[in-house]
C-alpha cells in the first residue's frame, strides 16, 4: 500500500513549486520575497533546482529514446543490405549459368563407331584365319586380336620398369621406385606403339598368305595395322571422355536444379524481406516521432534562465519599492510596470 506520508509530501511539494510553473504566481512570489528581503539566491537556487531535475529526465529519456532509434535504424540497414544482396544473387542466377564443359554426344558417337570398327576388325580376322585354325579358332583370334589391339594401354612391361639395383636394400627399393615413376624412353613407347600392331598385323596376314593375293595379302596389312595402331586406343580414350563427359553432365544437371530451387527461394523470400523491411520501417518512423515529441534539455535550459530572470526582476521592483510602497501598492502596480 502507499505511504499516506509520502503522497502528502510528494503533493504538497508539487502545491509548492507551482508557483514556478506558473507566471503569475511566479512574479507574485518575487514581490513577496522582494518585499520581505529575502535573499534571492536561495530563490533561484530553488528555480534552477526544479529544472535541473526535469532536463536531467528529458536528456536521460531523449538518450534512450535515441539508443532505441539507433537499434531500429541499424536493423532496418541490415534488413537492406540483406535484400540487395539477395537481390544481386537473384539476378546473377536468373541471367548467367556457368556450366561444366563437356563432349558427351561426340564422344559417345564415336565410342559407338570405334566399338563398330572394333567389332569389324574381329570377325574379318577371324575369317581370315579359320581356315588356318579349325579347333580353338575363337581362342586363337581373341589372343592375337587382344593383343594387337589393347596391347598399347598395359603399363606393366618390364619396359617401364627402369634400371633395378640388384641389392634387396631398403635404399635400392627407394630408387627403383623413383626409376619407375620417371616417364619411358622415347624409343620404348615407339616400340611399343607402333612395334605390336606392326608385329600383330604381320603375323596374322603371314598365316593367311597362301589362299590370298599378294594385293589382298598387303591390303589387309595395311587395315589391320592402322586398325591396331589407333581403334583400340581410340576406343578407350573415348570411353574415358564419355565416362568424364557424364560427370559434366551430371553436374550441370544438378546445378540447374540448385539454380531452379535458389530463385524459387529468393523469390519466396524476396516477398517476405518486402514485409520485414516494411515494418522496420514503420517501427523507425514511430520511434522518430516519439523522440520528437520528447522535452528539448535546451528549452528547458533557456525556460529556466527565463523562469529566474522574471522572478529576479519581479524580486528587484519589489525590494526597491519596500520603503516607499506598501504590498498591496507594489502588487497594484506591478503588471502596469513589467509591461
Amino acid at each position: 500500500m502507499t505511504d499516506p506520508t509520502k503522497t502528502a509530501k510528494a503533493s504538497n511539494g508539487a502545491d509548492e513549486q507551482r508557483w514556478i510553473e506558473n507566471d503569475g504566481l511566479l512574479r507574485d512570489e518575487g514581490v513577496l520575497f522582494g518585499m520581505s528581503g529575502g535573499d534571492v539566491a536561495a530563490k533561484l537556487a530553488v528555480i534552477e533546482h526544479y529544472f535541473a531535475r526535469q532536463i536531467r529526465e528529458a536528456e536521460q529519456e531523449c538518450r534512450l529514446a535515441e539508443e532505441r532509434l539507433e537499434t531500429a535504424q541499424q536493423s532496418l540497414s541490415q534488413q537492406q543490405e540483406l535484400m540487395q544482396e539477395r537481390r544481386r544473387e537473384w539476378q546473377e542466377l536468373h541471367t548467367r549459368l556457368t556450366l561444366a564443359a563437356h563432349d558427351f554426344l561426340r564422344a559417345t558417337v564415336g565410342m559407338v563407331l570405334y566399338g563398330g570398327v572394333i567389332a569389324l576388325v574381329y570377325f574379318l580376322l577371324y575369317d581370315w584365319l579359320k581356315p588356318y585354325w579349325p579347333r580353338h579358332t575363337g581362342l586363337i583370334v581373341a589372343g592375337v586380336y587382344g593383343f594387337g589391339m589393347l596391347s598399347l594401354f598395359q603399363r606393366g612391361s618390364f619396359l617401364y620398369a627402369g634400371n633395378r639395383p640388384n641389392a634387396g636394400t631398403e635404399s635400392g627399393e627407394a630408387s627403383a621406385e623413383t626409376e619407375a615413376a620417371r616417364p619411358p624412353e622415347q624409343w620404348k613407347v615407339m616400340l611399343e606403339e607402333v612395334g605390336v600392331p606392326a608385329v600383330t598385323a604381320l603375323l596374322a596376314v603371314v598365316w593367311g598368305w597362301p589362299d590370298h593375293t599378294p594385293a589382298q595379302g598387303v591390303a589387309m596389312y595395311l587395315f589391320l595395322f592402322f586398325a591396331f595402331l589407333f581403334t583400340g586406343k581410340g576406343f578407350l580414350n573415348n570411353i574415358v571422355r564419355v565416362t568424364a563427359s557424364l560427370r559434366a553432365v551430371g553436374d550441370n544437371f544438378r546445378q540447374r536444379k540448385w539454380r531452379k530451387r535458389r530463385l524459387a527461394e529468393l523469390t519466396k523470400l524476396q516477398a517476405e524481406d518486402e514485409q520485414v523491411l516494411k515494418a522496420r520501417t514503420e517501427a523507425a518512423r514511430v520511434l522518430e516521432e516519439k523522440r520528437d515529441l520528447l522535452p528539448d534539455a535546451e528549452q528547458l535550459r533557456l525556460q529556466c534562465l527565463t523562469k529566474q530572470e522574471l522572478f529576479r526582476s519581479e524580486y528587484i521592483l519589489a525590494n526597491e519599492a519596500r520603503g516607499v510602497l506598501t504590498l498591496e501598492e507594489v502588487l497594484s502596480v506591478r503588471p502596469e510596470q513589467a509591461n
